[in-house]
């Protein structure tokens, strides 16, 4: 409206008025599909710089559960990038226009078709059978994603090398319990007494302050760490 009407005002000479409000009306209709396609043309731009970026990085086919969480995150940037994540979630509508069914195919389709290539020589056989995105990505999980179970006896299994570095160590241990779907406080309840006896004293001494949990834990970690000689570190295996 303010395009039309600053047309109009230009178009007033004298005094006079000329009526020209059609030819305005197509006007500003060919400006705002211009602007419009330009729209369109730069978000295709974007797109093809993305997957040119992703295409000098190519996703490193899956052969076993060793790749699997490097290959889900990648798959799921692709998917995201390309627009068509959304069948990884959802099932075909049943309903509806048939625009929307057949725009749901043809992701399906883009979705299935970036992930079949991304598999091994070896595992490709035994998921190409799966019809849609959806049922070969659930297809691969069943099969490679970690268990709760086992990421659980892990984490009780888990102790500190002396010989390691402390801090990626601790790092991993708190990965082991989010995958175990445990709370923070309770990741944190069952590493205090694996901690090397400086920083675990750290903890118990600061218990009841506004820290709690791993946030507690990683504190007590980085201010030991911080204020001990590194030879001492070594000593005490906190390294």
């Amino acid at each position: 409206m303010a395009a039309r009407d600053g047309l109009m005002l230009a178009l007033n000479s004298g005094g006079q008025r000329i009526n020209l409000e059609t030819d305005c009306l197509e006007l500003v209709k060919m400006w705002e599909n211009r602007h419009s396609e330009c729209s369109r043309i730069s978000h295709i731009l974007e797109l093809q710089q993305v997957l040119q970026s992703m295409a000098s990085s190519p996703i490193k086919p899956l052969d076993g559960p060793g790749g699997y969480l490097r290959w889900k995150e990648s798959m799921l940037l692709c998917a995201h990038t390309l627009g068509v994540a959304h069948v990884l979630s959802e099932d075909p509508p049943t309903g509806g226009e048939a625009v929307s069914k057949k725009k749901w195919a043809r992701d399906d389709a883009i979705c299935r078709g970036h992930i079949l290539p991304t598999l091994s020589d070896r595992l490709l056989p035994d998921y190409a059978r799966h019809a849609t995105g959806k049922s070969l990505w659930e297809a691969v999980a069943r099969t490679y994603d970690v268990k709760t179970r086992c990421v659980w006896s892990k984490l009780e299994e888990f102790y500190f090398d002396e010989g390691g570095h402390f801090l990626e160590q601790l790092a991993h241990a708190e990965a082991l319990g989010a995958a175990a779907e445990l709370s923070d406080d309770a990741v944190a309840c069952l590493l205090t007494p694996k901690l090397p006896e400086m920083v675990g004293t750290g903890v118990t001494l600061r218990l009841g302050s506004d820290k709690k949990g791993m946030s507690l834990v990683w504190e007590s970690a980085r201010r030991t760490m911080s204020r001990i000689d590194p030879v001492i570190q070594s000593v005490f295996g906190i390294l």
